[in-house]
């Protein structure tokens, strides 16, 4: 997003680090003020863990320095946003990774986060809309905005191979959340169909049991992943049904997107909702998900329309364009707020 508002053409003052950086940066930020210079707006991002744990030790070292920052920043007329990224820790996968103790703990900061949220922001910026449903506090606010992740625009050509269909699933392996075992079980029952994992390396043992002649496992990042990406028709993100993922915006989806290859995925999500309507890929319920594979396989038009698609929507999708809605949200009035870009169409009943 930093880089994003930067390509929009705005000149942004940071505040980041750890919390003593923070500090250190709000005192410059608060001086700047009181000589008489003028922010538009502030914009901050939480972090996935609790604002006052997020330090090396995870000690609550300075729990109220960016609540009063935010806080005096609006008193004085500038706007505020802030992206509140994941509500993981309200869901059972996270009580089974995590002990008692940490979770009770972890969970009263949070609250604390969002609690004083009400009091220095003016919008809360969330992956989806339907996220508020899981966020106590905000589950009615007028105040939730949906904000996706964005995407660097670098549109690859699409190279079909008669005769093949080639697709690309990056990120985790490890089940519940990332049981991608539908997607291994149809792409082994349709010859001509190849599938390119790349997941962590710490999950090399659940790579090895789902590797075979048509499935290659491995652990890329960087110019290696867009390498992959070029030598893909499509980029997958079938999981097993979820309920974390009703109202969950991919990072890879928009990573795709900006590669310009169209998305694969399963129903029921925000993500699913927003692949319908820009007609960017396909949603298969995993029972139905072998006849789609064959149907483009034996059709590489159907491919090169969604690549169409993807190529004349992507800039809509790109971090530049994330940081301007961000930007258009806070300047507006309420009443004349733009559109979420990933909920601008009514989902399909």
């Amino acid at each position: 997003m930093l880089h994003g508002f930067e390509q929009a053409g705005f000149d942004v003052e940071v505040v980041a680090g750890f919390s003593k950086d923070r500090v250190r940066s709000m005192r410059r930020v608060r001086a700047e003020m009181d000589r008489g210079r003028v922010f538009q707006f502030a914009f901050a991002e939480a972090s996935t863990a609790p604002t006052s744990l997020n330090d090396p030790r995870h000690m609550p070292t300075h729990p109220m320095a960016d609540w009063q920052f935010l806080r005096a920043l609006r008193r004085q007329g500038v706007p505020v946003g802030l992206f509140y990224p994941d509500v993981h820790w309200r869901f059972p996968f996270y009580r089974a990774a995590v002990s008692r103790a940490k979770r009770h703990i972890a969970a009263a900061f949070y609250r604390y986060d969002l609690a004083w949220y009400h009091d220095a922001v003016d919008l809360l910026f969330m992956p989806s809309s339907g996220m508020r449903r899981s966020v106590p506090g905000w589950r009615n606010s007028a105040s939730v905005i949906g904000l996706s992740p964005g995407g660097v625009i670098d549109p690859l050509p699409l190279r079909p191979r008669a005769g093949q269909l080639h697709l690309f699933y990056v990120g985790s392996i490890t089940p519940p959340l990332y049981d991608i075992s539908d997607l291994v079980r149809a792409v082994n029952e349709v010859a001509g169909v190849f599938l390119s994992v790349c997941c962590p390396p710490g999950e090399r043992a659940l790579a090895s049991a789902i590797s075979s002649d048509r499935i290659t496992v491995v652990h890329e990042h960087g110019e290696a992943l867009r390498d992959r990406y070029q030598r893909c028709d499509i980029a997958c993100l079938v999981y097993t049904p979820e309920p974390y993922r009703v109202f969950a915006m991919p990072v890879k989806m928009f990573e795709a997107i900006g590669y310009g290859r169209p998305v694969l995925t399963g129903p029921g999500t925000s993500a699913s909702e927003f692949i319908t309507s820009s007609g960017m890929g396909w949603v298969v319920d995993p029972s139905s998900l072998t006849v789609l594979l064959r149907s483009l396989l034996a059709n590489s038009d159907l491919v090169r329309d969604r690549h169409a698609a993807v190529l004349a929507q992507q800039e809509q999708h790109s971090w530049r364009s994330r940081a301007q809605f961000v930007a258009d949200c806070l300047l507006a009035d309420p009443e004349s707020r733009p559109p979420c870009p990933t909920e601008r169409i009514d989902s399909p009943s």
